[in-house]
């Protein structure tokens, strides 16, 4: 015996809670590999037990859907998810600039120090591969040098000409 086939609106109706199993968080903050401390751990696990569930879910729903006439369809992922990636990259992309220039700073800082030409060309070095990280990580941010008030890029100028 087959199985019924499904009305339009309960198959929609499947769709959405198949792409919400799919397209889950769990699934998605997964996939992004988050950091976790040691003192989280447990909510890793319970991540991967929720993930894990709506995998198991979404396959399952499928077939349903199958089973009675239907296909199951994905979507895109939903803005309310897909945001979370869009703030976690803005907010990387500005950290690691920032860390990027504190540490090119102190480079630049402990150069004054250093009288051994290896050692100066090694920190020159460094510097000169920061710049050029800044620069095109601000590039990409939409954000040019000169609008966040580096005053540090003629000091680089410098140490490009030391060196």
């Amino acid at each position: 015996m087959t199985a019924p086939e499904l009305k339009a609106h309960e198959l929609a109706a499947l769709n959405r809670a198949f792409n919400d199993r799919f397209m889950s968080l769990a699934r998605y903050a997964l996939d992004a590999q988050p950091y976790v401390p040691e003192k989280m751990a447990w909510a890793l696990e319970d991540l991967r037990r929720i993930a894990e569930a709506d995998r198991r879910a979404a396959d399952r729903l499928a077939e349903w859907i199958a089973e009675h006439g239907g296909i199951a369809q994905t979507q895109p992922i939903p803005p309310r998810i897909a945001e979370w990636n869009y703030l976690a990259l803005d907010f990387i992309l500005n950290s690691l600039i920032d860390e990027l220039t504190a540490q090119r700073e102190r480079y630049r800082r402990e150069l004054a120090d250093i009288q051994t030409p290896a050692v100066r060309d090694m920190l020159g070095w460094l510097i000169r591969q920061l710049d050029d990280d800044i620069i095109r990580l601000r590039s990409h941010s939409g954000e040019p040098a000169a609008a966040r008030g580096d005053k540090a890029q003629a000091a680089g100028d410098e140490a490009r000409a030391e060196n």
